[in-house]
């Protein structure tokens, strides 16, 4: 599961429980830190990257979400191009604005 744009991880830490493994991506150092201290280890992977690049092989996910994330995009097709990538054939992606 891809917490993609995750902020502080309070979406990552949600999904957590109920997934294998969620990898939350994000480039604020900011964020990353803020996330790296309020996320149990193990069951989430932070992970620093550009949602144009993401730092995931391609098919590792089997589905992502972009919450609040896609208003702040100038080239949302792009980064949407970028989520179809890591996702395994037949996975989802949730965004909300």
């Amino acid at each position: 599961m891809g917490d993609l744009g995750c902020g502080t991880g309070q979406v990552a830490e949600s999904l957590a429980p109920f997934v294998r493994q969620v990898i939350a991506v994000d480039d604020s150092p900011a964020m990353l830190a803020a996330a790296r201290k309020a996320l149990r280890p193990g069951h989430v992977d932070v992970r620093s990257g550009d949602l144009a690049a993401l730092p995931v092989a391609d098919g590792e996910m089997d589905a992502a979400v972009l919450f609040l994330v896609l208003h702040h995009i100038v080239e949302p097709a792009q980064i949407v191009a970028e989520v179809a990538r890591v996702l395994r054939p037949g996975g989802r992606c949730c965004s909300s604005t």
